[in-house]
């Protein structure tokens, strides 16, 4: 068991440090694991709940949050909980007289609680934190480049210069056409802490 410890905290180590790399690269911070949040980089967006403009207010997702449940779909959870089991894991077969299965039980519940609530912190910052330089309205109309593919009921990612900043933000096709990442899209509306995007070829021609 102790390879499997060390295997599994050595890819959750490697995934942390890569997304923050990465994140610095891109202006975000380790948030970006899972591709969460609104804001410059990873910075949130709280105006976002007001609903979009054009009369597009009703839609019946708007305003919604994900349930908690979806917090085991994050791929930030999974990292910080491979990263903490394999360390506490480690710590505790080297370090104690412990045997398995209790080895195993303790740091898979320490795995467990670190990814939850590093998971969950993570969420209610990118949702919570407001830039007062971007409202709702700023952002109808910008338009930007998908960083991650977007499709209907499928959450992507999209890159808009606005009043001077570089801002990501979570994204979802507003038809049933696919968008891959790389394409040029407009902001259309604003759900809760998304945006709805279309093609720019659709706007413009």
């Amino acid at each position: 068991m102790l390879a499997i410890y060390i295997w599994t905290g050595v890819i959750g180590l490697v995934l942390v440090l890569y997304s923050v790399i990465m994140g610095a690269q891109h202006g975000g911070d380790a948030g970006s694991v899972d591709h969460g949040g609104i804001g410059h980089g990873d910075m949130g967006h709280g105006d976002a709940g007001h609903g979009a403009s054009g009369g597009q207010e009703g839609d019946s997702d708007a305003g919604t949050s994900d349930p908690a449940w979806t917090l085991f779909l994050s791929m930030r959870f999974w990292t910080f909980f491979a990263m903490f089991f394999g360390i506490l894991g480690v710590i505790m077969t080297v370090g104690t007289s412990w045997h398995e299965p209790m080895v195993g039980s303790v740091a898979g519940i320490g795995g467990l609680i670190a990814g939850l609530t590093i998971a969950l912190t993570m969420r209610l910052v990118q949702r919570n934190e407001i830039d007062s330089n971007v409202s709702t309205k700023d952002l109808v109309g910008v338009e930007g480049t998908l960083l991650v593919s977007a499709r209907e009921g499928q959450l992507g990612r999209v890159r808009i210069e606005t009043k001077g900043d570089i801002v990501d933000l979570l994204a979802i096709s507003d038809d049933a056409k696919a968008l891959p990442a790389g394409t040029p899209v407009v902001i259309v509306g604003v759900d809760d802490d998304r945006v709805r995007v279309v093609e720019r070829s659709d706007v413009f021609g």
